[in-house]
């Protein structure tokens, strides 16, 4: 247990083991073994953690989990009220967002895939070459930046405001979708499906 004003550092969470923090406590760069999870709870600082295969992280209500490396086989869950903020989402890996949480300036590797589903709230997520971002009915994106090679998807009843769509990027916006203030630089282009939502001064091919 870490105590108030207290930090620990580089610790080591096997499968069975416990980590808690109280409030005021810090907890830096844990590395979360197979079959583990690291539970983080509010009033704590947490930072830095590396999520192996097998290993979880959980960020409960009113808890801000930041910097986390989640890698190919672990897994992050934000709750409700939770936040994630500047976690890299590596391939193989899961990043989970219940209603009502948040994930900020997430970075998104090459492979893996950024699922935004109903409720959830994602704000300047970055997707790298070969990185994905998919927006489900309800979902909310606000400011994702497309790199050269990355790729979102709209779908239906699902919303992204204020993205940032580079040269090479792909940006797709299905039927009922909603695309709002989107940045297009010079020579990106997206598809947009008949019946969606597009606020833009961009330039996209409309798909009936």
């Amino acid at each position: 247990t870490v105590s108030s004003g207290g930090t620990v550092s580089g610790d080591a969470l096997q499968s069975g083991g416990g980590l808690t923090a109280a409030l005021g406590g810090t907890v830096l760069a844990t590395k979360v073994s197979s079959d583990a999870i690291l539970s983080a709870t509010p009033g704590a600082t947490w930072s830095g953690t590396i999520v192996g295969a097998g290993g979880q992280e959980v960020v409960f209500s009113g808890a801000v989990a930041s910097a986390t490396t989640i890698g190919s086989g672990g897994s992050a869950t934000v709750s409700s009220g939770g936040t994630a903020s500047g976690d890299v989402l590596s391939s193989g890996g899961t990043l989970a967002v219940a209603a009502g949480g948040s994930a900020l300036g997430i970075r998104v590797s090459s492979g893996a895939i950024a699922a935004v589903s109903s409720g959830a709230y994602w704000s300047g997520t970055v997707l790298s070459t070969a990185a994905q971002e998919v927006v489900s009915s309800g979902g909310v994106a606000s400011g994702t930046t497309i790199n050269n090679g990355g790729s979102a998807t709209v779908l239906a009843g699902g919303t992204a405001s204020n993205d940032v769509l580079m040269r090479g990027g792909a940006f797709t916006v299905g039927a009922g979708a909603s695309a709002l203030g989107t940045v297009v630089s010079s020579g990106g282009s997206g598809i947009v499906s008949a019946g969606a939502v597009l606020v833009t001064g961009g330039v996209f091919t409309i798909v009936v």
